[in-house]
């Protein structure tokens, strides 16, 4: 069995047109992975970067020339990122998704990007929202509505493998990988220490 391919992306790049977005992931990471190699030509590395993940009918010059298009607005600069399994990218790249499973799906990237590489992370959901529509005014003012960001978390918590704590708590633990009562017992843990600071 071949192992799922992750991919690291800057989130910016979740675009209201997601199917243009996933096309912008790839040959941003195909591009990237290209530029880790020394031998042969651009188009030689690029089609050495397709094969690697696994993109077998590719045009390799679009994918160059995009690609290089994207990377040169991140010189100089270390954007905020997220890691996503190369199956959800292509997923959400040719299968009809309603508006709300987009959405949900951005915010799984915010909270992907929040966490980076540790097992759980201590957050709030207006960060949250403000990572995950970025690029979109209208839905940063929707999802500061309690109501429809606590939709998408419940969401992803059914049904996406996040788990989640915030029982009185201004902010929200948030993971993928630590279980929620480990998560409980961490705020509390806190609370204590907090406690016996007073």
């Amino acid at each position: 069995m071949i192992k799922d391919l992750y991919i690291n992306f800057p989130i910016d790049l979740l675009e209201d047109d997601i199917q243009k977005a996933m096309n912008n992931i790839l040959d941003y990471a195909i591009c990237r992975q290209a530029q880790n190699l020394r031998q042969g030509t651009e188009i030689d590395k690029i089609n050495a970067a397709i094969r690697f993940f696994q993109m077998n009918g590719t045009n390799p010059q679009k994918v160059y020339e995009n690609g290089e298009k994207i990377l040169s607005k991140y010189l100089g600069r270390k954007p905020i990122t997220a890691s996503v399994k190369k199956t959800m990218i292509l997923e959400f790249m040719f299968a009809h998704k309603t508006d709300f499973e987009i959405d949900c799906f951005r915010v799984f990237c915010a909270i992907k990007s929040i966490l980076g590489n540790k097992d759980m992370a201590y957050t709030n959901k207006n960060y949250i929202v403000s990572r995950a529509f970025k690029n979109s005014p209208q839905l940063q003012v929707k999802y500061s509505i309690r109501y429809h960001i606590d939709k998408v978390l419940q969401e992803l918590e059914t049904t996406w493998g996040l788990k989640r704590y915030s029982k009185y708590e201004r902010g929200i633990y948030v993971s993928f990988k630590t279980e929620k009562l480990e998560l409980e017992k961490i705020s509390l843990l806190k609370k204590q220490r907090k406690c016996g600071k007073n």
